[in-house]
């Protein structure tokens, strides 16, 4: 369990820290904002993820784990997006569009 949480951690971790200087950066000098978000969201973060995960090493079991619980995750999501959908009475295009801002 503890190198589950490891992995997860080595990986998110920095995120929150480039966030957290983005944070106090912004408080000392003006910065164009969309800009700078853009970059971040399809430049800096997917690299540093990648990065991370690239010099992660894993074994297949716990890899297997961390998948399995992403799957039961997004299962129980969609039991629950559906039943809500249910109750609301929609359907149609308002049911598919309700389910997909789970990923949201």
């Amino acid at each position: 369990m503890l190198a589950t949480f490891s992995a997860i951690l080595a990986a998110v971790l920095p995120i929150f820290v480039i966030a957290g200087a983005g944070f106090a950066l912004r408080r000392k000098v003006p910065i164009d904002a969309p800009s700078l978000s853009a970059l971040n969201i399809y430049f800096f973060i997917p690299s540093l993820v990648f990065s991370n995960l690239s010099r992660t090493q894993l074994e297949w079991s716990l890899l297997a784990r961390i998948a399995g619980a992403a799957l039961v995750m997004n299962l129980i999501m969609i039991a629950l997006w559906s039943a809500a959908a249910t109750a609301r009475g929609l359907d149609g295009e308002r049911r598919a569009a309700f389910l997909m801002t789970m990923f949201m």
